[in-house]
């Protein structure tokens, strides 16, 4: 398995999981807008931002992807995930854990903090185990309200 920074060839692969991680939860998520999801994914390949786990037979089998911000109250940037999927064939291979690591590696090298969230609702317990394996610490929740209708 090979891990590396996404080129702009890898746009249509990217969408296509980004397409499948959309259709996973049980809870119904609000529509995706795919002309901003698509300049949101063509703006971090560009920054550097995107990395993919790419089988023996060069399929894209997981994407990490994002870009540094800084939170509403503060000038100080860090990098954030906008997205984090494996497909579910390859969730037992090491392509989850080498992505994550080489997101790291990305904050590292740019000298910023990391910030990563799950907030699909499925795996939550898989998840946060996942998560402070790698040496991440719980740092907030989020939580949602739909309007009854």
């Amino acid at each position: 398995m090979e891990i590396r920074k996404a080129t702009l060839l890898d746009i249509s692969p990217i969408l296509a999981m980004l397409s499948e991680m959309h259709s996973e939860p049980e809870r119904a998520l609000d529509p995706v807008d795919w002309v901003k999801v698509t300049e949101t994914v063509t703006r971090c390949i560009a920054a550097g931002g995107v990395i993919v786990a790419v089988s023996d037979n060069n399929f894209i089998v997981g994407s990490i992807g994002g870009e540094a911000k800084a939170q509403w109250y503060s000038d100080v940037e860090r990098l954030g995930d906008y997205w984090f999927y494996v497909l579910q064939d390859h969730r037992k291979s090491p392509a989850g854990f080498k992505l994550m690591k080489e997101f790291k590696k990305l904050a590292q090298s740019a000298n910023m903090d990391l910030t990563v969230g799950h907030v699909l609702e499925y795996d939550m317990e898989r998840m946060d185990k996942f998560y402070t394996k790698l040496g991440f610490e719980r740092s907030g929740a989020l939580f949602s309200l739909k309007e009854e209708k």
